[in-house]
């Protein structure tokens, strides 16, 4: 059997408690064992390691990596910002986008969209089916982002410059482990910043446009909004 392939087997079977002590204890085996070795030796041990499991932060090799996320992560802010102002200027609500019971999650953002500017614009807008494209698009960039952000970065392999990352969550028939090269991240945060250009787009354009926004609506929203306000205030007190 691989050691790859035991190992992953091995951390399924494991605790995230269990895996972070195992990294813990790795790493110092890894220490004592380079301290006692002649240093002529840790130099050919250090050549010969291309893959490293649980890469340290630090590592030099894994820099374009991290800069790479960095760049993935300033993305999704946009985007998410975008999404969010783009659902003030469909109610006509301050502050209607970061609302708890807003922030719905990627998946179902399309749908929701739809479902917001029927209630708000009647009549429709020209932009609904090009915004809820938009969004569906997103869904699988989202997605790697999240794995990105919140899985284990596996295995690091120096000779093909990839990062192996696993997905904490154990879908049936999915593999938890997904490769990415550089190249691969940098694809995302740039997809990322096309769509949040797009929706800029199509939210200056209901901008343009003379407000047609349902009376009752927004009414409904402003009234709810203040409604918040002053319970806040009562608890505060």
């Amino acid at each position: 059997m691989p050691a790859r392939r035991a190992g992953d087997e091995l951390a399924q079977k494991m605790t995230p408690a269990q895996i972070a002590e195992a990294q813990k204890l790795a790493r110092e085996w890894k220490s004592n064992k380079e301290a006692i070795m002649p240093p002529e030796r840790r130099s050919d041990r250090r050549a010969s390691m291309t893959t490293h499991y649980f890469p340290e932060a630090d590592d030099p090799a894994l820099q374009p990596f991290t800069q790479a996320f960095v760049h993935l992560m300033f993305a999704h802010a946009a985007f998410e910002r975008r999404v969010s102002e783009l659902m003030d200027i469909i109610t006509g609500v301050v502050r209607f986008g970061e609302r708890p019971e807003n922030q719905w999650k990627a998946d179902q953002r399309p749908k929701r969209m739809k479902k917001l500017i029927r209630e708000y614009h009647p009549d429709g807008l020209p932009e609904t089916d090009a915004i809820a494209a938009c969004l569906k698009r997103a869904i699988s960039f989202c997605r790697d982002r999240n794995l990105l952000a919140h899985g284990s970065w596996w295995e690091f392999d120096i000779d093909a410059n990839t990062i192996t990352v696993r997905s904490g969550v154990a879908r049936p028939n999915e593999d938890q482990h997904r490769q990415y090269t550089v190249a691969d991240i940098q694809a995302v945060a740039a997809s990322l910043d096309d769509l949040e250009v797009g929706l800029w787009k199509h939210q200056r354009a209901i901008e343009k446009r003379p407000q047609t926004i349902r009376p009752t609506a927004a009414r409904w929203g402003s009234i709810r909004a203040l409604l918040r306000w002053l319970v806040a205030l009562i608890r505060r007190a």
